[in-house]
């Protein structure tokens, strides 16, 4: 604290050359100031000091981070400073009381290249007495981004409300913006269009950060009104200012009854899901669409190449599932055992293959394929899978890893399928026919 003898006063500045920006009186200090939504709350403490002294004490909220100025100018034209700071929050002076007759009060801020300039005067000091204290508390400095979502209300906002029914909820707001502090006057808000709902604001007194919640507790008044809707607007905002949330939004039936519920939807169409396993690609998309089902390929952008043959699907034949939906295949260049007996295989990779055989209604596990690498040398030995049972017109082969999956049909397998002589994911898959 300081106190402001005689003999300091020819080590005070010069007289000030200009005034701040503008003029402002007690009263707006109740409401955000012009310049970049300023909030200062002034206080007066009447007789806390001797009469023959006066004091000016200036507060900065943390968020009002950069330097704020008050001076008091006295009779004669000299400017005495208050500031704040970075780390320096307070700051206060004693003067002498007569010198209240005559003086006025400055405030100032950095600015743009964080220059000092005057913003707001107070020219009217007379609610200052001798033995007072006045307090000046810098809660904001700029225009805040004040966000809030509805996280939860119990119980849920009505949909329907009878004329001048009362009902009451617990909601909770959660902050995605600047923090809600008392000190800048944040409050929760109830209002909607054309419709008074009763609530007060409430005022949020607690501080609540980023990320953080709070509950309140409100009371709906429905209007007295009949056969007629009302909006319902929750948001928090900076009380005397522009400044709003974003905000939660419904609509509110107001009538003597419950408005009817709409007709529940029809039930969906169910159809059966053809068997398209062994099918041309052309013949696929036939049978699907036939089925009123959508077709999509894992593996192949042109569908319908009539050298591809399908070789499984999901959803498996014979599922009931809604009409339109989506059957997945997998294509493959054909590979059909048409006219043949037997059937071998040769694995020159170097991990052990299952064998599976669809005959044309449902996929069946024929044997294992082992590796027949061996120093370098591939095939080593006879066959490593030999069928000789193929008594269908039509027989398709896949190999199957193991360590994948164990179901040929499931799509995102990892399947090697048999196209004669080829690599097929680091396996070399040999097949012979007879």
């Amino acid at each position: 604290m300081r106190l402001l003898s005689l003999a300091a006063l020819f080590a005070l500045v010069a007289p000030a050359t200009a005034h701040a920006s503008g003029p402002i009186t007690w009263r707006d200090f109740d409401k955000p100031l012009p310049v970049d939504c300023d909030i200062i709350d002034a206080t007066i403490e009447q007789n806390v000091l001797p009469t023959s002294v006066f004091e000016i004490r200036l507060d900065a909220a943390p968020e009002a981070f950069y330097y704020k100025g008050v001076q008091f100018w006295d009779r004669w034209g000299y400017a005495h400073l208050v500031a704040t700071e970075g780390a320096k929050r307070t700051d206060t002076m004693q003067f002498s009381s007569s010198w209240i007759g005559g003086g006025s009060i400055h405030f100032e801020k950095a600015q743009t290249f964080g220059i000092h300039t005057g913003v707001y005067d107070l020219n009217d000091v007379t609610p200052i007495k001798p033995g007072s204290r006045v307090t000046f508390h810098w809660a904001q400095d700029t225009c805040p981004d004040i966000q809030a979502r509805l996280e939860s209300s119990t119980p849920g906002l009505p949909g329907w409300m009878k004329p001048g029914e009362v009902r009451t909820f617990k909601v909770t707001m959660k902050n995605t913006g600047v923090a809600w502090r008392p000190d800048n006057r944040m409050q929760l808000e109830v209002s909607g269009y054309n419709v008074d709902w009763q609530q007060p604001p409430i005022p949020i007194t607690t501080r609540v950060n980023y990320g953080q919640t709070a509950t309140f507790d409100i009371t709906l008044t429905a209007p007295n009104i009949t056969n007629s809707g009302r909006y319902l607007d929750i948001y928090v905002r900076q009380r005397d200012s522009s400044a709003t949330s974003g905000y939660f939004h419904t609509f509110v039936e107001i009538s003597p009854t419950p408005p009817k519920p709409p007709p529940p939807p029809p039930p969906p169409t169910m159809v059966t899901v053809p068997n398209v396993v062994g099918l041309s690609a052309a013949d696929t998309a036939k049978a699907i669409y036939g089925a009123n089902l959508k077709l999509t390929s894992v593996n192949d952008p042109n569908p319908l190449d009539p050298k591809k043959h399908t070789v499984y699907q999901s959803p498996m034949a014979g599922t009931r599932v809604v009409e339109k939906e989506y059957v997945q295949v997998h294509y493959e260049l054909d590979s059909a055992t048409s006219g043949w007996k037997s059937l071998n295989l040769y694995n020159c990779g170097n991990g052990t293959l299952v064998v599976y055989r669809h005959n044309g209604d449902r996929w069946e596990k024929r044997g294992e394929l082992p590796a027949q690498w061996r120093d370098n040398v591939c095939p080593v030995g006879g066959p490593g899978f030999t069928d000789t049972t193929i008594d269908k017109a039509v027989n398709f082969y896949v190999a199957v890893d193991p360590t994948s999956c164990s179901d040929p049909s499931l799509v995102n397998c990892h399947v090697y399928q048999w196209q004669g002589l080829g690599d097929a994911g680091g396996y070399d898959f040999y097949a012979m026919a007879q």
